[in-house]
Order: C-alpha cells, then structure tokens, then sequence
C-alpha cells in the first residue's frame, strides 16, 4: 500500500500544476470569462462546505444515531474552509471584472448603474463582507 501512495501523490501534484497552467492561461486569454468560471467553481464548493458545516451543527445540536454515518464526510468537508479563505482572494480580485459597480469609472459613466442598486457598492464594503462570511463560518 505505501508503494501506491507515492505515485498517487505524484499524479495529484502534476494535476495540480497542470491545472494552475491552465487558470493562468485562462487568466492571460479572457480575464472576465476567468473570473467568472472561478467564481462559480468557488461558489460550488464553498456551497459544499458550508452544507456539510449546517448539518454537522444540526446533528451536534439534536443528536442521535441518525448523524454517525455521515458525520466524518462532514467534517472532513468542514476542514477545506481555511483554503477556501485563501482560494477566496482570487475572487477579491476579479471583483472589478465581474461587476459593473465596482469600477468608479463605469458607474460615474453609465446612469443605470448609479440608480441601480440601493445597496452599498464599495469595494472595502464587500471585502470585509467576504471575510466576515469566512469568519462566521470558521468559528461558528
């Protein structure tokens, strides 16, 4: 068994090299269309983990038999959250090239994005939005 585990490591490493090349093609080629594919891959399992951390919390809370199977899936999901914190500054980022809003320019320009939303479109505002979801789901 200790002979495979080696050469699985090995082909995990290259894969995930070969995936890097990839984004940072992806990057240089289209930036939007990149931030965008990253965003709804993050989104994808980000959703995983925080699912797993809302029925880890729910089987703490009500107890029972009923959790034990799935508890350590859960938990193992649980455990990406920190390099999802750091997968999360990509998005940080791209936030310029995804949203119209977010570039001063664009929006002293067009005035459909001025009226748009009555939300606040700050930059530093959904940052720290971001980090306090990160936070909460941490320590939480």
């Amino acid at each position: 068994m200790s002979a495979v585990q080696p050469t699985l490591k090995r082909f995990a490493f290259f894969i995930v090299i070969v995936a890097l090349i990839a984004c940072a093609v992806g990057w240089i080629v289209s930036p939007k269309q990149f931030f965008i594919s990253y965003t709804f891959v993050f989104l994808f399992w980000f959703g995983l983990s925080l699912g797993s951390l809302g029925w880890t919390m729910i089987h703490h809370l009500t107890g029972g038999r009923w959790g034990y199977a799935t508890r350590r899936f859960f938990e193992a999901a649980i455990s990406s959250l920190p390099l999802l914190a750091l997968l999360f500054v990509p998005v940080v980022l791209g936030m310029r090239a995804l949203y119209p809003w977010m570039d001063s320019t664009a929006l002293a320009a067009d005035e459909i994005l001025r009226a748009g939303l009555p939300c606040p479109r700050d930059y530093a505002f959904c940052h720290l939005d971001g980090d306090g979801t990160f936070t909460d789901a941490m320590v939480g």
